[in-house]
């Protein structure tokens, strides 16, 4: 085992392996490629959240707009909100870094919370006044998305194990 077979038909065998090689190799980096995509935007939104729990500021605002946007079944809470920060006006609309849209009651639940002329906390960042946002930490919903992308790992994983230890990579020479 190990060795080079030189039996009659080993070259088709040996095509044969590197097309199923070739094929497999494809899969594994167009499945590892989305995956990984995946985990940057759900790692950039928790890590941004986080960022903003730990170094924004914390201050009043008022609403000043509250209402859904909405596409198809889904919807979106749209708020706005202006704030003074050191006498200086600024209007935000972020409610949280990385919220989405959604196809449940949770818009209106937003826009029932944060009714126009509302007083509320929000946060906003000392080096940037402008970056501000209503929530900060994590969601249960970005808990969520990392469950949901964990067997995507794991199989993206098993895809590549066979690739970096083939059983064939001496008839691969």
């Amino acid at each position: 085992r190990g060795e080079r077979e030189t039996g009659p038909g080993w070259r088709a065998r040996l095509k044969k392996s590197r097309r199923k090689f070739l094929i497999m190799l494809t899969f594994a980096v167009g499945f590892s490629a989305v995956t990984l995509l995946g985990d940057v935007i759900i790692g950039f939104t928790i890590a941004r959240q986080l960022w903003a729990q730990t170094h924004f500021t914390e201050t009043t605002a008022t609403i000043t707009r509250s209402g859904l946007a909405r596409a198809g079944r889904m919807n979106q809470a749209r708020l706005e909100y202006s704030y003074v920060v050191e006498g200086r006006g600024y209007t935000g609309s972020c409610f949280r870094f990385g919220d989405s849209w959604t196809n449940g009651s949770r818009g209106r639940r937003i826009v029932a919370e944060y009714p126009v002329g509302a007083i509320v906390p929000i946060h906003y960042s000392p080096q940037a006044p402008s970056e501000s946002t209503l929530l900060v930490g994590i969601d249960p919903g970005q808990l969520f998305e990392l469950l949901f992308i964990t067997p995507f790992n794991v199989i993206m994983l098993g895809l590549w194990t066979p690739i970096v230890f083939p059983r064939w990579k001496p008839y691969l020479k």
